[in-house]
């Protein structure tokens, strides 16, 4: 699945607020999540998952891949599907479209998702020498 076939999906949808950034700087993710309505991140290999954990903290949705340490560090709080199925993928997404309790159900959880993150975080961390 490439780029072209989630943007023609979105502009058959009348939609054109999908947007596709790369690089962004540390700086400037607060903003970004805030303005998000969720954050979709169908990694194939993550060494820890950052992006998805930092979404996890601001609040916002996420929908990420079922694979490598994205559900250690999501825990319950993400949407997983199988990165290399469009149909998942897909589906997924419309579904955190639509449906507004779905993206409370998986968003609003603040406090729980920061502790997550930390939690995840520490595991991560490697132990000092004395």
């Amino acid at each position: 699945m490439g780029r072209s076939s989630i943007h023609r999906g979105t502009h058959r949808r009348g939609g054109d607020s999908l947007r596709y950034l790369g690089y962004v700087p540390e700086a400037d993710l607060p903003g970004l999540f805030r303005a998000a309505k969720f954050f979709v991140y169908p990694s194939l290999y993550e060494g820890f998952g950052l992006p998805p954990a930092q979404a996890l903290a601001a609040g916002i949705p996420v929908l990420t891949s079922a694979v490598s340490s994205l559900p250690e560090v999501c825990g319950q709080g993400a949407i997983y599907v199988d990165p290399q199925s469009e149909t998942e993928l897909s589906h997924a997404f419309r579904r955190l479209i639509a449906d507004a309790s779905l993206r409370t159900q998986f968003g609003g959880g603040r406090t729980r998702s920061r502790r997550s993150f930390y939690m995840a975080k520490r595991r991560h961390k490697k132990p000092s020498l004395l």
